[in-house]
């Protein structure tokens, strides 16, 4: 998964967890069905965006 390789180049622990988060999806889907799988598959994809937003940002702040 590109997220994990993302984390270790990165050092976040965040991005990590929402790899985690997603990849927990697909037994969440065969297990629940749409709807749980609709919810985790949003926070999944929400907490990777806050993470990548949070080392873009940083990675702005220190070139400029």
């Amino acid at each position: 998964m590109e997220l994990v390789r993302l984390s270790d180049e990165f050092g976040s622990r965040g991005l990590k967890v929402s790899s985690i988060i997603l990849a927990i999806s697909i037994p969440v889907y065969l297990i629940f069905g749409v709807i749980p799988f609709a919810i985790v598959i949003t926070v999944g994809g929400m907490y990777s965006y806050v993470e990548m937003t949070k080392i873009v940002n940083f990675y702005k702040r220190e070139s400029t």
